[in-house]
């Protein structure tokens, strides 16, 4: 394992699924009315979401031998700082020489996935990373003991370097009815002309 502003509001409906929406209707980061700051509300529902998970998937985009662009994903330990969401950051611990940080280099637009099987809720940021090895007291703040694992020299390792993750997408998907399960078992009932509504909540924060 590698080491690890206003909002608009939808309905949608498709067969027996139906959507709930929410996006910014700002889509340019580089707007001058905009000052690409998530609403307080965005915030503490993405810090709600996310916060008591510790490791997330961390997909980057690499070429194969033969010359073709494909995702690579690898899971991540989540180094959490209280108020990083409010500056739209999140960080991860990296290799100097590891594939992830090359991968990066050659393209700076990742994507970092969460997933609570237990609250049935699922989270996908859209974020441009680029990599700080410079800051070390910044590394020692976010440091954890689940870090050891995968540095056991400690913080101070001088192959260690931060992964600053901006993010600029939030997405994330709620299954009301209570697990995957009931979710496959609705689709199976509609194949066999059972109607049986589907309610998940989906929300969209584009900034």
């Amino acid at each position: 394992m590698e080491s690890p502003s206003i909002l608009a509001f939808g309905m949608a409906t498709k067969g027996n699924c139906k959507r709930f929406s929410i996006f910014h209707t700002t889509t340019s980061l580089e707007s001058p009315n905009n000052n690409n700051k998530m609403p307080e509300q965005s915030i503490e529902k993405l810090k709600s979401l996310i916060k008591d998970i510790k490791y997330c998937m961390l997909a980057t985009t690499t070429t194969s031998k033969l010359g073709e662009k494909y995702i690579h994903s690898r899971p991540m330990n989540v180094l959490w700082k209280e108020d990083a969401l409010a500056e739209q950051k999140l960080y991860l611990f990296s290799s100097k020489d590891s594939w992830k940080n090359k991968e990066i280099q050659g393209n700076h637009e990742i994507n970092l996935s969460f997933s609570d099987p237990s609250n049935h809720t699922y989270v996908s940021l859209s974020c441009t990373c680029y990599i700080d090895d410079s800051n070390r007291e910044l590394m020692k703040e976010l440091w954890n003991p689940y870090c050891e694992i995968y540095f056991p020299k400690g913080v101070n390792d001088p192959n260690l370097c931060l992964l600053v993750c901006d993010i600029h997408h939030a997405e994330y998907w709620d299954l009301k009815q209570g697990s995957m399960m009931s979710l496959i078992t609705s689709y199976l009932k509609a194949g066999l002309g059972i109607k049986e509504p589907i309610s998940q909540e989906h929300e969209k924060l584009v900034l």
